[in-house]
């Protein structure tokens, strides 16, 4: 049940399909999954169906014959993937009219890039993390921005508009604009989703910049935000240095990794995942601009 105090941006976008949120509740490690029965989930929804086949027919498997079953495309692209793909696919049906916007590269942008760094920063921190769930929790943690631009589309554009120059933190500045802000709203639409619990905890304190609250997987999210805001990608908002050292403390990451999450040689390497390149198709945006 959402608060009542949100209803108004909740009903802005549609419900993300049954079949999506089910795969998204879904534990690779658990004993009822396997192939067939996620090839048998996704088969109940004909969109993602027809989404996955081509996603495994695109180029970037270069399959010399043309893949017509959904289990053989389920097998070929694995689970971890699936999850992610599903998550961009049912994202993209928010912006179906709006699929052309500004705002819908500035969102995708930021989300997406900030999910690859996120999960390379939890990599280094501990080898054993589940780097796929911290992928996850970046591409959702700014997700209470999108039900906030489509409330009132010029308003939002005009608050963007207003901090170009990087002054001001985005929360604190919708706050004042729009009299709340995207992660009290991210919060409240993925609890609206029926989305876990940490997944609904980090986009209500990740995007948040402060200190109130505090965990391994909020201050890496966090950490991987303030690195794609520093790239440029993304609704333009402050950096600010000691925050980010208080990040650095926090997850153990050192200046020297900070500085090559920064750099462009990393924005290259990114450039020539394959993953990375599929999560473009997908949403048919090219995110990392050639220089």
């Amino acid at each position: 049940m959402v608060n009542n105090k949100y209803e108004k941006y909740m009903i802005q976008i549609p419900i993300v399909p049954e079949v999506a949120t089910q795969i998204m509740q879904l534990n690779e490690n658990s004993d009822n999954l396997s192939s067939s029965s996620l090839t048998k989930l996704i088969s109940l929804d004909p969109y993602l169906s027809a989404s996955i086949l081509k996603i495994a027919n695109s180029a970037l498997y270069s399959r010399r014959s043309e893949i017509k079953e959904l289990d053989t495309a389920v097998n070929l692209i694995g689970f971890k993937k699936i999850k992610t793909m599903v998550l961009l696919l049912a994202g993209a049906s928010l912006f179906k009219k709006n699929e052309n916007s500004y705002f819908y590269k500035l969102f995708w942008s930021h989300s997406i890039i900030s999910a690859f760094i996120c999960r390379d920063i939890a990599e280094l921190i501990d080898s054993s993390f589940n780097s796929d769930e911290y992928f996850t929790a970046a591409l959702l943690h700014r997700i209470g921005e999108v039900p906030l631009f489509l409330s009132d589309k010029d308003k939002y554009m005009q608050l963007i508009e207003e901090n170009q120059d990087h002054s001001q933190s985005l929360s604190r500045l919708e706050l004042e604009k729009m009299n709340t802000n995207s992660c009290l709203i991210g919060e409240a639409l993925l609890t609206y989703w029926n989305f876990p619990e940490e997944l609904r905890k980090t986009a209500r304190h990740s995007c948040a910049h402060d200190d109130s609250f505090s965990d391994i997987m909020v201050d890496t999210v966090s950490l991987s935000d303030f690195v794609t805001v520093i790239h440029g990608f993304g609704i333009p908002e402050y950096v600010d240095p000691s925050r980010v050292e208080s990040l650095l403390a926090s997850t153990g990451i050192t200046k020297a990794d900070f500085d090559y999450f920064t750099s462009e040689a990393y924005l290259e390497k990114l450039k020539q995942s394959r993953f990375f390149n599929e999560c473009q198709s997908t949403l048919n945006v090219n995110l990392i601009p050639d220089n």
